[in-house]
């Protein structure tokens, strides 16, 4: 039996949320490791018990919505800003990757919208860009969006289905550009965000070890799963004034 987890309010922010992170990583995995057990038929209960692993982490995650960024207004976890603004560059990407591919679904290949929202941009380079070169690709993307010709074309009826890929590719832009453009907090403030992150940390303890329970039973007949399913890594430890490049 694993030993009960001390009160998160005994631990510092910083391990708190990387609880958080590492529920949102092995939800994940969870469900990729899912779909390969389900090629594997003989293996029908074990997918299923990986299943209600998922299940279990994704009804205690709920909705967090931009807790992951608001939390980093804290002091002890702006070191962890430029992480977190990139993996929220990749999203904002895979966001955009999928409005050209539902563009192209809704109005074909060589739809005008596409020439026009995505002209000389090279959605792979900026995997890699730094933040000011980020910056100026939603800055410019924002600005052809809000252009009269894109705003007409896509008003029509043709493009009625890009409209929630539209959406969520300007939420994305939002929360990343939260990371950096937030102001310092009021000491109350900041208890309560801090009080908010404990709560979700605390709660996600307890299914996020019976998932890893029901995994290693789970993977038990299928060995070869374990190690690519990332799902038993370690994470790495770090010291709260480490700063991410």
């Amino acid at each position: 039996m694993q030993p009960s987890s001390p009160p998160l309010s005994s631990f510092a922010p910083l391990e708190a949320f990387e609880r958080v992170v590492r529920s949102e990583r092995l939800e994940q995995q969870l469900a990729a490791t899912v779909a390969k057990l389900a090629e594997l038929p003989e293996l029908a209960d074990e997918a299923a018990w990986l299943e209600v692993a998922r299940q279990r982490i994704a009804r205690a995650r709920g909705e967090l919505g931009d807790l992951l960024t608001r939390v980093l207004r804290l002091p002890e976890l702006e070191p962890l800003r430029g992480e977190r603004g990139r993996t929220l560059q990749d999203a904002a990407l895979d966001a955009a990757e999928r409005l050209h591919k539902v563009i192209r679904k809704a109005a074909g290949g060589r739809s005008p919208v596409i020439d026009v929202l995505y002209m000389n941009m090279d959605l792979v380079l900026l995997r890699r860009a730094a933040r000011e070169p980020f910056e100026a690709f939603c800055a410019e993307i924002d600005r052809r969006l809000a252009s009269s010709y894109l705003k007409r074309m896509l008003a029509d009826e043709t493009y009625l289905p890009v409209a929630p890929a539209l959406t969520v590719l300007r939420r994305a832009f939002d929360e990343w550009r939260t990371v950096f453009a937030s102001a310092p907090l009021e000491d109350a403030e900041a208890e309560a965000l801090q009080n908010e992150l404990f709560a979700v940390a605390q709660r996600l303890d307890l299914p996020c070890r019976q998932a890893m329970l029901l995994a290693d039973a789970a993977l038990l007949p299928a060995e070869h799963l374990r190690e690519p399913s990332g799902i038993f890594d370690k994470p790495r430890k770090r010291s709260p004034a480490s700063k991410s490049t």
